[in-house]
């Protein structure tokens, strides 16, 4: 490819990201000229796959401090992150600020990847709360989580 533009490297990072070579994203990420915010997403799924919050946060940092726009993807790779090594109040943390600092409504993932982490953290009633006040209809996936959670703590509470 004599020339790359932003398009041309971005489908470099999506379809190495597809196949979880996440070293060699970061290292077309950070030889990018310019990133847009559909590159900075695909950067965050990748640190996603990794499982690593400390530096999906950092990243979304980074994303915040260039001006680039964070969006709902944004905010779920960092969720996702968060829920794959367990950090309960950093997830929440983060949750509860997307509408205040960055303006984003939480959409349905949003809800269910908090749900799972409520429900992985021993938090069953708390998930439940959650679901029964969020904006929309759970879907299956958030069911799923919530019973998920109360077959592993054997919470009695459930199917109140």
């Amino acid at each position: 490819m004599p020339e790359r533009d932003l398009v041309s490297w971005t489908g470099l990072l999506q379809i190495n990201c597809q196949y979880g070579n996440v070293e060699f994203v970061k290292q077309v990420f950070d030889s990018m000229p310019e990133r847009d915010t559909v590159s900075w997403n695909i950067m965050g799924a990748a640190q996603s796959q990794r499982r690593s919050y400390t530096q999906s946060i950092q990243l979304l940092r980074t994303m915040t401090m260039e001006g680039a726009d964070v969006s709902q993807r944004s905010v779920l790779s960092v969720l996702a992150a968060s829920n794959d090594v367990g950090l309960l109040e950093q997830a929440r943390h983060l949750f509860l600020l997307m509408a205040g600092d960055h303006g984003i409504a939480p959409a349905m993932e949003h809800f269910c990847s908090v749900v799972c982490l409520l429900g992985r953290a021993g938090r069953v009633e708390m998930a439940q709360e959650l679901l029964d006040t969020m904006p929309f209809i759970p879907d299956s996936v958030a069911w799923a989580a919530l019973f998920a959670a109360h077959r592993i703590h054997s919470s009695s509470f459930l199917g109140h």
